[in-house]
């Protein structure tokens, strides 16, 4: 019977404590379970860095610092990485990444701050303003991407879409709902993803780009200039070798040329034999 209910008692002892630690666990990385196809990331590390990192097809070690600056009470934080900040990312592809207002976790480090939550925003407390959450694909190379959006955190959408700095419909343009926004971002262009004016919590968890690989107009465009350059060239090597035909053609016209019955040919031959023979006696005499 004593041991029965140590064995109770020893249970209740295990359960409290499992219940009391469930409390304090952190989230692991991003909310929503990642696409399925991916080659860049950007979420959150809980297991070693516990800040946000930047990965390739899993996740990586380099966290972008923010820079800080003042709004009111609160602050904003920014930064912008590009293949000079990491090598992950391939040359021509810039991204900014901006959180106004934000009253998440962060924490200071030599050079600037680096977000320390499982999410990056702000709650309500902060009042209404615009671009709570504010991201810029600035895809300068020749490939596509598709950009997978983590806002399971809230559940506002980006309304606020531009091309190249113009506003868009974003009904047209992008696929979206309340957890995982799916963006094309196009060879040589600029995507922005901006929360408009709120005054509700907004909050960032995570993105992933898939590499779609060369578009199709860039290759459709490069064969079309190849064949342009090729046609050019053969222009030019044919227009070439009319010219020097005609140059021929002229000067054997001037050759085989006669006056009075002689060939120009024969004379300006003896000319030159005259010439040399002169030449040869004035060598010969020193």
């Amino acid at each position: 019977m004593k041991t029965k209910n140590k064995i109770f008692t020893l249970l209740g002892v295990f359960t409290l404590v499992g219940l009391t630690h469930s409390f304090t666990l952190k989230d692991l990385n991003a909310a929503l379970t990642a696409p399925a196809s991916y080659h860049l990331n950007y979420q959150y590390d809980a297991l070693y860095e516990e800040t946000f990192v930047l990965g390739s097809t899993s996740l990586g070690t380099f966290a972008p610092i923010y820079t800080r600056t003042t709004d009111g009470a609160y602050y904003n934080y920014s930064t912008i990485i590009d293949n000079n900040a990491s090598s992950i990312l391939p040359l021509g592809l810039e991204i900014t990444m901006s959180f106004n207002r934000s009253n998440t976790n962060w924490f200071s480090i030599t050079g600037g701050y680096l977000p320390a939550d499982t999410k990056i925003g702000s709650n309500s407390s902060v009042g209404s303003k615009i671009g709570k959450v504010d991201l810029t694909f600035n895809n300068q190379t020749n490939l596509d991407y598709r950009l997978y959006v983590d806002t399971s955190s809230m559940t506002e959408l980006f309304y606020r879409y531009y091309v190249n700095d113009v506003l868009w419909d974003i009904d047209s343009y992008y696929y979206k709902n309340t957890t995982l926004t799916n963006v094309l971002i196009s060879s040589y262009t600029k995507i922005r993803l901006e929360l408009p004016e709120t005054s509700g919590a907004r909050y960032f968890d995570a993105w992933y780009l898939e590499d779609l690989g060369v578009n199709g107009a860039y290759d459709a465009g490069v064969d079309a200039g190849y064949g342009q350059g090729q046609d050019d060239a053969d222009l030019l090597i044919t227009g070439f070798q009319a010219m020097v035909g005609i140059l021929v053609n002229f000067v054997l016209m001037i050759v085989n040329l006669e006056v009075f019955g002689v060939s120009i040919l024969s004379v300006f031959s003896i000319l030159a034999l005259f010439v040399g023979v002169i030449w040869i006696l004035k060598i010969i005499r020193g």
